[in-house]
C-alpha cells in the first residue's frame, strides 16, 4: 500500500479537491487519503491518525472507523475516546443539517420499495392514494366473491385507465337497474 504521510490537506497525491472537506469533515481526521486505483469507485486509502491503520473504503466507511459505528464492515478506531467519537459526531450532525437546508425538494425514502429509491413527496402522496384505491378495490372484490383472475381481463384494465385518466370529479358508477336493462341492450347491440 503505497500511502503518503502527513496531514490530508498538504499532501500532494491527496485528493483534496475530490472530497469536499465541508460535506464531509471527517476527512480532516485522517492523516493521508490517496485514491485506490484498481477498485474504482469513491475507495481511497486512509490511514486514521489515531490507531495509524490503513485502510480502504469510502467516507461511509471510514465515519464509521472514526464514530465507533458498527455494522459498516471496518472496526471502530480504539485510540478514539468516547468523548472524541462525540465531538465527531456532532460535527458531523452540524454538517448535514447545513447540508440537507440546501437541498430544494424534500426527498423521502419510501419504505415499500425494495430497491429504496428516493421519492419526492408528492410521489409519496400518490402512493398512499394508490393503496387506498387498492384498499377499496381489494374490498369490492372480496365482499361481491369475485375471481381474482378477472383483473386479467381487458375491459377491467380499460375501464380502471379510463376511470384513472377521467376529469369527472365526483363520477358515481351506474345503478343496477341501468347496468342490467339499457347498458346491457346496448352491449347486445354492438
Amino acid at each position: 500500500v503505497n500511502v503518503d504521510e502527513g496531514d490530508v490537506s498538504k499532501s500532494s497525491t491527496v485528493l483534496g479537491e475530490a472530497y469536499p472537506y465541508e460535506e464531509q469533515p471527517l476527512w480532516k481526521e485522517m492523516k493521508a487519503v490517496t485514491k485506490d486505483v484498481g477498485s474504482g469507485g469513491g475507495n481511497v486509502y486512509f490511514v486514521c491518525k489515531y490507531c495509524e491503520t490503513t485502510f480502504v473504503g469510502s467516507y461511509t466507511r471510514m465515519k464509521a472507523h472514526s464514530l465507533k459505528l458498527s455494522g459498516y464492515g471496518i472496526r471502530g478506531c480504539k485510540k478514539i475516546s468516547t468523548e472524541k467519537a462525540r465531538e465527531f459526531k456532532r460535527l458531523q450532525d452540524r454538517v448535514d443539517a447545513i447540508h440537507n437546508k440546501k437541498k430544494t425538494s424534500i426527498i423521502v425514502i419510501n419504505p415499500k420499495c425494495s430497491d429504496r429509491k428516493r421519492k419526492t413527496i408528492e410521489t409519496c402522496f400518490d402512493s398512499c392514494r394508490r393503496a387506498e384505491i387498492d384498499k377499496v378495490i381489494a374490498k369490492f372484490f372480496y365482499s361481491s366473491c369475485i375471481p381474482f383472475n378477472v383483473v386479467r381481463n381487458p375491459y377491467w384494465k380499460k375501464a380502471c385507465t379510463i376511470l384513472a385518466n377521467s376529469k369527472l370529479s365526483g363520477y358515481i358508477p351506474s345503478c343496477l337497474e341501468r347496468l342490467r336493462t339499457s347498458l346491457l341492450q346496448n352491449e347486445k347491440n354492438k
